[in-house]
C-alpha cells in the first residue's frame, strides 16, 4: 500500500481518496469489542480509525517499550481486517480526558524538565518514537 500528496490530495495506490476518520482509543476497549466497533464506525461511511499510542503504558520502566502487551498490535490487525487505514499519534502527552499520563519515571526524575526541549527529555521521547 502506498500513499502520496499531490497538491491538497492524497492518493491510495495511485488512486484519489478523501479520509474520514474516527477515533477509537485501543486501550480503553477490550480487544473482543474491536472488531464491532470498527464495523459501526464503518458504516455511515469512515475509511480510517485514529487512535493515540500511550506512551505511559508502553514504557513502564526507562528503555523497556512493549507494544504487544496490550494487543496494540491486535488493534491494528483487526481495523485492516475490517477494511480500515489506521492514523496512530504516539504523542507525549495525551488529552483526551486521559489526563496526559507522562510516564512515573520521567516525572521522578530531578534532571529533566517535562514537555520541553530538554536534552534529556527529547531523548527518552525519541527512543519511544
Amino acid at each position: 500500500m502506498t500513499f502520496e500528496v499531490r497538491g491538497n490530495q492524497l492518493y491510495k495506490n495511485g488512486k484519489a481518496i478523501k479520509i474520514i476518520s474516527g477515533v477509537v482509543h485501543y486501550f480503553r476497549n477490550m480487544p473482543d469489542t474491536w472488531s464491532d466497533i470498527f464495523r459501526k464506525l464503518s458504516a455511515p461511511g469512515c475509511n480510517c480509525v485514529e487512535t493515540y499510542c500511550a506512551w505511559n503504558m508502553h514504557e513502564k520502566s526507562r528503555g523497556n517499550i512493549a507494544l504487544i502487551d496490550i494487543g496494540y498490535c491486535g488493534f491494528y490487525k483487526k481495523a485492516a481486517d475490517e477494511r480500515l487505514m489506521v492514523i496512530v499519534r504516539p504523542e507525549p502527552y495525551i488529552c483526551a480526558e486521559w489526563g496526559g499520563r507522562l510516564l512515573w519515571w520521567i516525572q521522578t526524575d530531578t534532571n529533566m524538565e517535562i514537555c520541553c526541549s530538554n536534552p534529556a527529555y527529547i531523548n527518552c521521547f525519541e527512543r519511544y518514537l
